[in-house]
């Protein structure tokens, strides 16, 4: 018996792109916007997730934390939202407190199953853009579509699902140390 372990579906730069992901590899190439690794950014606080049945209360706060462990380390300084507002609170607050980079995350579908007795698929469907304060753009856009085996010993969370894709988009956003021309 052959099966994926998980897929996953990134959506860059406004091209869609279908990546299926065997054993949870996730393949893509495209040319990401590079953020430089001194720059300073403000993440605004997900919504909670939810699907046609549900809604799962502190989903929001646990993919603010992946996504924080995800990018933390690329950023000179990586403020998170403490509570759930507007975007365009959120984003107004953040270019008046001079932040470089303002990263809207929002969780479009959240399905957490017990997959072995329903046959339904655990599922996290997450977008996340990217402004720069400076020029008030949207510089990037990305989709994380994923979707967990069904074969029992293989299924994942949707917080699992998530950790692959968002270290794929961490290490492929952030310029590698100095640029060339520096």
């Amino acid at each position: 018996m052959t099966g994926c372990a998980s897929t996953h579906e990134i959506v860059a730069n406004s091209m869609q792109k279908t990546v299926a992901a065997q054993s949870n590899d996730i393949h893509f190439r495209d040319g990401l916007v590079k953020l430089p690794k001194d720059a300073t950014a403000y993440m605004a606080y997900p919504n909670n997730g939810y699907d046609d049945l549900h809604s799962y209360p502190g989903t929001a706060k646990d993919t603010l934390s992946i996504l924080n462990d995800a990018l933390k380390d690329h950023f000179k300084t990586l403020t998170l939202a403490s509570h759930f507002q507007s975007a365009q609170f959120e984003y107004l607050a953040a270019r008046d407190k001079k932040y470089d980079y303002f990263i809207l995350p929002r969780i479009s579908k959240w399905t957490e199953s017990y997959t072995l007795l329903t046959g339904v698929a655990d599922q996290v469907e997450l977008s996340i853009k990217i402004y720069d304060l400076r020029t008030n753009q949207l510089i990037d856009e990305v989709h994380i579509n994923s979707i967990s085996s069904k074969m029992p010993g293989f299924e994942k969370t949707p917080l699992e699902l998530l950790h692959e894709p968002l270290t794929a988009i961490a290490e492929n956003l952030f310029m590698q140390g100095k640029p060339a021309n520096a």
